[in-house]
């Protein structure tokens, strides 16, 4: 888990694009809205720490950028099919501290 996820408005201004632009080029080349695409890799990036660590939910949901527990919960849910305590309870105790 890396931190703050870049704004659409950031990435834009990066590459020098209007947002719009961004989207629609992205979602050429990729077949999916960049929004999408940050979402599936946060919540990936949650699925591994929650499986591999024992940070507290709450606290892997702040550091991938989600300001209320419950839209992560629900994201979360969505893509899986799971919640993530239930995640945590089938990974059980064998998780490491890396």
């Amino acid at each position: 888990m890396q931190g703050k996820v870049p704004t659409l408005e950031e990435l834009a201004g990066q590459f020098n694009l209007s947002v719009r632009t961004l989207n629609d080029e992205f979602k050429a080349e990729y077949g999916k809205p960049i929004q999408t695409f940050i979402t599936e890799h946060r919540l990936n990036e949650a699925h591994a720490a929650i499986i591999s660590t024992d940070i507290p939910l709450k606290s892997v949901a702040l550091r991938l950028g989600y300001t209320h527990t419950n839209h992560f919960l629900t994201a979360f849910k969505k893509k899986f099919g799971y919640s993530p305590g239930s995640l945590r309870k089938k990974a059980g105790p064998d998780q490491s501290d890396d």
